[in-house]
Order: structure tokens, then sequence, then C-alpha cells
């Protein structure tokens, strides 16, 4: 038989799903698990926005939508992104989508002519360098330090365009490190963009996720000119507890949401039409559900940190935002357990699973070998046995 797509077989499985289903798999087999490993809210979508989807069940609402999505949604999203962010977007320029991820995948498939390249703050989320090789570009890495919580700096970004550059991918607060890029960085990279004439895919996707009294800031909201070359992309999977409805939405400028609005047409069609109802009512109602969920992030988060920090050789930055810590084990490898050494993040990861029952995602996955994820988007029981597990584990390495 002829070969499959030398493309499709190129992409590298998810790491964060692998462990993920690896913890829940032997959980399912009766094994004593404690997963710090997933990427989404422990809380349940608050009861309203359900209701509203029951609803929308109950009156037939369950047929084919606009491509772009229903339009009573997207004015929900520019009157949402004009309240938060005072970024005034038409209904025409927002395009509805399966969840953010598949927002993402859009914007960089209709931006990715062969061979462009694509400049991804690193770590990343695991799934931008896959999605650029799939479109036929090529990811470029900038090395983002912990000295600087991961911050890019302005001076790497300009050496690392070269006349492929497309686009720049960013991600904040940032998945796995939870920075969120200060209002100085955001003016000196739109500096940077405008002046090479460069894209901007902004991930927004825990944007209402902050701490501290820190102010997200998106990169479309700077200047006009920014905000025409921006694609922002956001979702309702983590502020409102809503991974599985899979609603996420994009707006750009004019050009560029009718072109990702026709993809969406020959691809998914549309999101779930349920769920769009849903979603309006997420947008449009009751906000005080976000507040109450980030306040018990917040806690938790002190909670971590202030545990870590009683482990010695394991330096960890303050995240700004999202729901994970992501502290750097690299002073425990080279270590043994019995005779078995640990070497990496990936044998970090797995010692930790096999060893002591706790699943973390290897940095590895997120290009910063060093580190390893840690989601404190569980309850404080879980992350009082998981921690306590992972200082177990370490202690025992010699």
């Amino acid at each position: 038989m002829k070969k499959l797509s030398s493309r499709i077989n190129a992409l590298a499985p998810s790491l964060t799903v692998s462990i993920t289903t690896r913890a829940a798999e032997r959980k399912a087999a009766g094994e004593d698990i404690i997963s710090l490993s997933a990427g989404e809210p422990d809380f349940d979508t608050p009861d309203h926005i359900k209701q509203a989807a029951i609803e929308a069940i109950q009156q037939g609402y369950t047929k084919y939508t606009a491509p772009a999505g229903i339009f009573e949604l997207r004015q929900a999203v520019c009157a949402r992104l004009l309240k938060d962010h005072g970024i005034n977007y038409s209904p025409e320029q927002v395009v509805i989508t399966a969840g953010a991820k598949q927002a993402v995948y859009f914007a960089i498939r209709c931006l990715c002519e062969p061979g462009d390249e694509f400049i991804i703050p690193s770590p990343y989320w695991v799934t931008y360098p896959e999605l650029v090789k799939l479109a036929g570009g090529h990811p470029v890495f900038l090395p983002c330090a912990a000295e600087q919580n991961f911050m890019p700096h302005p001076a790497a970004l300009r050496e690392a365009i070269t006349p492929r550059t497309k686009a720049l991918i960013i991600n904040h607060p940032c998945n796995p490190t939870g920075t969120l890029y200060s209002k100085e960085i955001l003016n000196q990279l739109s500096e940077i963009v405008i002046q090479h004439d460069l894209y901007v895919i902004s991930d927004e996707i825990y944007e209402k996720i902050i701490y501290g009294g820190n102010q997200f800031i998106s990169l479309a909201g700077i200047n006009a000119e920014m905000q025409q070359r921006t694609i922002l992309i956001n979702g309702l999977s983590k502020a409102y507890a809503m991974t599985g409805w899979r609603v996420g939405f994009l707006a750009a400028n004019p050009a560029i949401s009718k072109t990702i609005a026709n993809l969406q047409a020959q691809c998914t069609h549309h999101p779930s039409s349920i769920s769009q109802k849903a979603a309006v009512t997420a947008l449009n109602e009751d906000q005080s559900f976000i507040k109450q969920m980030v306040k018990e992030f917040s806690e938790r988060r002190k909670w971590v940190l202030d545990f870590l920090a009683d482990i010695p050789e394991l330096p960890c930055s303050v995240p700004q935002g999202a729901f994970y810590v992501f502290p750097d084990f690299s002073r425990y490898y080279g270590k043994k357990f019995g005779s078995r050494k640990i070497k990496d993040s990936l044998e970090m990861a797995d010692y930790l699973l096999q060893e002591e029952g706790v699943a973390l995602v290897p940095g590895a996955a997120f290009g910063n070998d060093r580190c390893l994820r840690i989601s404190y988007a569980t309850s404080q029981a879980n992350l009082e046995k998981g921690l306590t597990r992972i200082r177990s584990g370490l202690k025992k390495l010699k």
C-alpha cells in the first residue's frame, strides 16, 4: 500500500496527553496514583451555563449554524473583549471554533506558506511547534530564562528574525510557566513586529486566571497597528471550566477572519450548536464564578510554592497566571535510585510515576528539559499527597 502522509506521521504525540492517559489507566487498574498533570480546571461548569445548554436542546437548537459561529455568540465575544480589554471588534472579525486549539491551528494554517518560520518563545505549549510543522512551516525557538521569569528578551527576538519569518506565537499567561508578559515587554515586542512586518498569534486562553493584583494586557490592545497584525486566540475552556464543551474563538482583521471562516466551513463547519448557546450565557451573564475559582487557585498556588521552597535544590519561579508551577529538577539529574540513573525530565517523570505514583509532565515536552510541570488544578488533598510523594522520591535519589 502507498505511504500515509509524511507530515501527519511526523507529528509528535502530546506528552501531556500521554502522561495523563497513563496515570488514568493505572488508576483505573486499582493503583494509588495522584495526577498533577492535567491542564484543566477541577471545577464543574456553572449551573446557569449547563441550564442554557439544556434549554437549547429542549428548544430544538440542534441544527447547523453559520461556519463562523452564531451571531449572538460573536456579539458576546466582541462585548467581552471591549469590556475587559478595551479592544473594539465587530462580529464579522470573530470566528467561533471547536476549542482554542483549533483556532491556533486555523490561524497558523492561514498564515503559513511552505518554509515560513514561526518564532515560539520557549518554554512553550506542546502543540505549537507540531501545528507549525503540520502546516509546512518551521518552528524557531526563542529560549527564555528562568532568571527573567521566562520572559522573552526583545534583543533575542530581533536576532531570531530572518527573511522567512512570518509570525510570532505568544502565550500569556503561559503554559507551562505561568509567565504574564509585562506592558513594557509587550510594547517592545510590538515595535519589533511592526518593524519587521510580522503577524502575531496571541494565545490568551488563561487571561482571566491572574494572581497578585497583576493585570493582563492583550497584545492586540497595544495600538491599532497591532490589532491588525494580531490573531487573538481565546476560549471558554479554562475560565468557565468548559474544557469538554469545545468552544474557542479568534478575533482578527477582516481578511484573516474571513479566510479562517472559509477554512472552517470546509473542515468542521462549526462547533456544536448547543455549546455555542451555552457560551452566550457564559460570556453575557454572571462572572462571579471566575473570581471564586481564581481565589481557590491562588490559595493553592501559595501552598504549592511554600511546599516546594522547603525541598532542597528545587528552585521554582513564581507564576503570575494559569494554574501551573514549573520547578527546576535538574540538580537531581545524574543521581540514582538503585541501578536506575535519572538523566533528564523524561526519566524523572517516569521515575516519579513508577516509584511514587505521582504524574507530572516532563519539561522536555515544553522545550525545557530542566523542569517538570506541576498542575495545581486539583484538590488540596491531592496536592498534599502528590507533593509529599515528590519530596519522598527526590530524597531517595543518591
